[in-house]
Parts: C-alpha cells; sequence; structure tokens
C-alpha cells in the first residue's frame, strides 16, 4: 500500500512540472511570448525571430495547457481580448505576398481557442524598429496588478504592465506603439534566469 501511495505521489508531481515546464520553458533564443490575463486564464502568443511555429495558446492561471493554435508564419500579437472574443493582428512586411494568402484563406485559419472566437486584422510594418536600450539585473512582478518591475543596481528603471511586453530569455521589449510602419519602445537586456523567473512568478500562488 505505502509502494502504491508513493508511485501516485511521483505521477502527480511529474505531470504537475511537465504543466509548468510548458509555461515556463523556450524553444529556443529566438522565442518570444506576450501573455495576456483575464477571464481566469492566461493567453499566451509565441512568436519567434527565427525558425519555429507561431501559436497562440490558452493557459489555466497556475500554467497548464489548456489548448493552442498554430497561426499564419508572420508574427501576430493579440490586439483585444474581451469576454467571448479574442483579436489577432499580425504586423505584416509585404502587403503584395500577404494580401493574397489573406483574402484567399483567412477563412480556414483556426476561428475558435477555448470558448473564445478568433478574429483577424493586419498592420504593414517597414520592419525595423527604434529601441531604446536598457540594462536590468534584477525584477519583481504583482501579480495582483499583473505589473512588472525592472530594477538596475536596486534602482527602479521601469514599471510596465505584462501585456505590453515581449519576454525572450534574455531581453525584454515594451513596443509602445507604431509610428509609420516602425515600432518604437525600449528593450531591456536581462539575465537569462530572469527571464525564467518572471514566467515562475506569473504562474506562483504568492502574490
Amino acid at each position: 500500500m505505502k509502494t502504491k501511495t508513493g508511485i501516485a505521489v511521483i505521477i502527480i508531481v511529474t505531470v504537475m512540472s511537465c504543466a509548468e515546464k510548458e509555461f515556463t520553458s523556450w524553444d529556443s533564443p529566438d522565442t518570444h511570448y506576450t501573455i495576456h490575463h483575464k477571464n481566469g486564464f492566461l493567453l499566451r502568443s509565441l512568436n519567434t525571430d527565427g525558425e519555429g511555429v507561431r501559436k497562440l495558446q490558452l493557459f489555466t492561471n497556475d500554467g497548464k495547457l489548456k489548448e493552442e493554435q498554430r497561426m499564419h508564419n508572420e508574427p501576430f500579437f493579440i490586439e483585444t481580448w474581451t469576454a467571448d472574443t479574442i483579436t489577432v493582428k499580425y504586423l505584416v512586411g509585404d502587403l503584395s505576398l500577404f494580401l493574397p494568402w489573406f483574402k484567399d484563406n483567412i477563412s480556414r485559419e483556426p476561428s475558435k481557442l477555448g470558448s473564445f472566437n478568433i478574429r483577424y486584422s493586419y498592420e504593414k510594418i517597414m520592419g525595423s524598429s527604434a529601441l531604446t536600450e536598457y540594462e536590468s539585473d534584477s525584477l519583481s512582478f504583482k501579480k495582483d496588478e499583473y505589473l512588472v518591475n525592472l530594477f538596475n543596481q536596486k534602482k527602479l528603471i521601469a514599471s510596465i504592465p505584462l501585456d505590453s511586453l515581449s519576454i525572450y530569455r534574455e531581453q525584454l521589449i515594451h513596443s509602445k506603439k507604431t509610428e509609420n510602419g516602425i515600432l518604437i519602445g525600449s528593450r531591456y537586456t536581462i539575465e537569462k534566469h530572469l527571464g525564467e523567473q518572471l514566467l515562475e512568478a506569473i504562474i506562483s500562488d504568492e502574490n
């Protein structure tokens, strides 16, 4: 009887660890996430600057993957998320190639994620950015506000809403807006463990 109990505990711990790892790990250094919270769920866009599949993912608040959808190979972000609808916007460099695909194939793109409908739009970008560079040697996450505080040499340098950040393994990018198709904002270089620490804090029970 003791042996069976021990096996059950090991299985449960293993399943929980695998579920958490799905949320807190990267496929590659080129992978980056944007994370939104609402309706008792976490909604994550998975993009990549290199090879790999872009995905829209729905997690429980403790980091368990409920459902995911593969997306088109253009970069995208979550524009809005209401009680029943997710609006996804593709960032497009070459409209001459993208628009024929969009008109002919958008009806075949995923239309649901969990109980949420998916709507699509697009925006042309120039493929360049104007980012102010910073370094951060530590961070904290306020879960009650979903706010990321960034520090350097113990001094607070930024407080940024979670859903405004693109989270890389070794950098955080805060893109404030687009002007004339150019992304502007800030890039915060961080130590590798800080990206992992942030993802772990998001699904932690602690505030």
